[in-house]
């Protein structure tokens, strides 16, 4: 939002489909995505994203790249949403 109040960016991130194995995992253990592809993937990290993309991106990658964009109205190129 700019400082005046007048302006909003919007942006939104990736998003990246869930398998359906995961998504029963949760419903029927209460975990969440990260815990559960922590022990489906033998991995450190709770970062769904990192494991389904098989490390290639991750979840702070993606809000990063969002947030970046969404300041692009008002920072980035202002001049192109006048």
């Amino acid at each position: 939002m700019s400082r005046e109040g007048n302006r909003v960016g919007k942006s939104y991130s990736a998003a990246i489909e869930i398998p359906q194995n995961v998504v029963r995992i949760i419903n029927g253990e209460g975990l969440d995505a990260g815990e559960v592809v922590q022990r489906l993937g033998g991995v450190k990290e709770k970062d769904p994203t990192l494991w389904l993309s098989g490390g290639r991106l991750s979840r702070d990658k993606t809000i990063e790249d969002a947030v970046f964009l969404a300041l692009a109205r008002e920072f980035l190129n202002p001049a192109a949403y006048r």
